[in-house]
């Protein structure tokens, strides 16, 4: 791709995982969306360079953990997507019901653990190990921004019609590859990670500091294949007729919300550790 060469670092794993998955009116909508937001990707990409090339305060990086963890809704509301979609088997034929149910298998597998722990329980061990404890988790640290995803999305997923839900799920799925596929070199070279790492994987020590890597293991390009193809077996079987222009718009929609957070927490990682404190005073 060309142009401004920090679009690579998300853009560029990202169509890999669109080129790996066959075409079809669905991966045209992302690979659209993804094309028409190239400069709020790079406000995401420039959040996390930022966070990573500095020295934030404590209450820095709990502010941005913070508004991290809230744009992690659509794998908190998984399991609500899958009730939905469970509740649409009895409505339909048998050959539609085997469909709905090979979809739903798929879309399940996304919320199994990784070395028994889901990706919010992986999420917040990441978090806390990079803060240092877990004051983080206190409602005053997270962004307007980030409060807004949050319902935005839960509501995508809890009552928006199944096929926005389902195209949103195979979105967050693409984007969080894409975005920790960049975000992970640059949290790990960070000493608190590393300075203490061993070849010695049985050292309890040494296990315990790679515990954060664990929240990055749940994001992979096999993920949003699963999601795509849960995606494209449910469309068929609910009859679904996209209109691809009104997904590609929903997808835009979700990463122009993405970049909304991350451009409030570059605002908060740009002012004086003064200016924060202040805010978190006000929310107090």
């Amino acid at each position: 791709m060309d142009g401004d060469p920090r679009q690579a670092s998300i853009s560029l794993p990202v169509f890999r995982a669109l080129t790996d998955s066959a075409p079809s009116v669905w991966r045209e909508a992302l690979e659209q969306a993804m094309l028409a937001q190239l400069d709020s990707i790079i406000m995401v990409q420039d959040a996390w360079s930022v966070l990573t090339e500095n020295t934030p305060s404590i209450n820095q990086k709990r502010c941005f953990i913070s508004s991290l963890w809230r744009g992690q809704v659509f794998s908190l509301h998984l399991p609500v997507l899958c009730k939905r979609i469970e509740q649409q088997i009895p409505l339909v034929d048998q050959s539609q019901q085997n469909l709905l149910e090979q979809g739903l298998q798929l879309l399940s597998q996304l919320a199994v653990p990784v070395k028994q722990k889901t990706p919010h329980h992986n999420f917040n061990e990441f978090a806390s190990a990079y803060c240092g404890d877990q004051v983080w988790q206190l409602p005053r640290y997270s962004t307007d921004a980030s409060g807004l995803f949050e319902s935005w999305g839960a509501g995508k997923l809890d009552i928006s019609p199944l096929i926005e839900a389902m195209m949103l799920t195979a979105m967050n799925e693409l984007w969080s590859f894409g975005e920790k596929s960049f975000a992970e070199p640059l949290i790990f070279k960070e000493a608190v990670f590393n300075e203490k790492l061993t070849d010695d994987s049985s050292n309890a020590e040494n296990q315990q500091l790679r515990l954060p890597h664990q929240w990055f293991e749940h994001s992979a390009a096999t993920n949003f294949q699963l999601a795509i193809e849960a995606l494209q077996l449910i469309a068929k079987a609910l009859d679904w007729q996209p209109d691809e222009e009104a997904l590609k718009k929903l997808c835009q929609g979700y990463i122009r919300r993405k970049a909304a957070i991350m451009a409030s927490l570059m605002e908060m990682l740009l002012q004086p550790p003064e200016w924060l404190e202040l805010q978190l005073a006000k929310r107090a």
